[in-house]
């Protein structure tokens, strides 16, 4: 008490601060600083303490919430699609590929394509266009064809990038067409292999 009577005011509530933030950031260790710049030293360093566990806590709870959520959402689907096949009586050899083929792909992160990304319809016609042919000429300018037009009029190769050209994103053992398809397309193969079958 005699030592605390000597000091200065400032010192005093500096004193008062420093113990009032160890009791806030549970750091209630004997108050040691001798001074009143080592208290204030002592006071950022528990302030930024409080503040990076706060946002360390608020992370991981805000991450484990999601990952709950989704899980959650992943078995609802997935116990509607059983009830569904239990239901309809489908084979049960069948019924068991058709889980294991939607728990697989509802697992994998999905592939995003550009009609997915609903911000870029607010850029202009001209920068969503050049972005358009940025994402395609690579595959586009493999083709003789293409790569001959580029050369005579590049504004209709952009357009066409715009207009006709998108990916599209296959999982194993998924058809590009059947028997008896309207042919309105032509695909071609970036990534992997197909195999044609009759």
């Amino acid at each position: 008490d005699s030592d605390f009577a000597s000091r200065s005011d400032v010192y005093m509530y500096v004193t008062s601060i420093h113990w009032a933030m160890a009791q806030i950031t549970l750091g209630a260790i004997e108050l040691v600083a001798s001074n009143t710049w080592e208290r204030i030293f002592n006071i950022c360093l528990l302030f930024a303490g409080l503040i990076f566990s706060s946002t360390f806590v608020s992370s991981l709870s805000a991450t484990m919430i999601s990952l709950e959520m989704r899980t959650t959402e992943l078995n609802r689907r997935m116990r509607l699609l059983r009830q569904f096949l239990f239901q309809e009586r489908v084979d049960t050899s069948l019924a068991l590929r058709v889980r294991q083929q939607a728990e697989n792909r509802l697992r994998r992160p999905p592939k995003l394509n550009v009609t997915d990304v609903d911000v870029l319809g607010i850029l202009s016609a001209s920068l969503r266009m050049e972005l358009h042919y940025d994402l395609f000429k690579t595959h586009l300018l493999t083709h003789p064809l293409f790569r001959l037009w580029s050369h005579l009029s590049m504004p209709v190769v952009h357009e066409l990038c715009v207009e006709s050209v998108h990916f599209e994103y296959l999982e194993s053992d998924d058809e590009v067409f059947a028997a008896g398809d309207v042919c309105d397309r032509a695909s071609y193969t970036v990534q992997g292999s197909l195999r044609y079958l009759q």
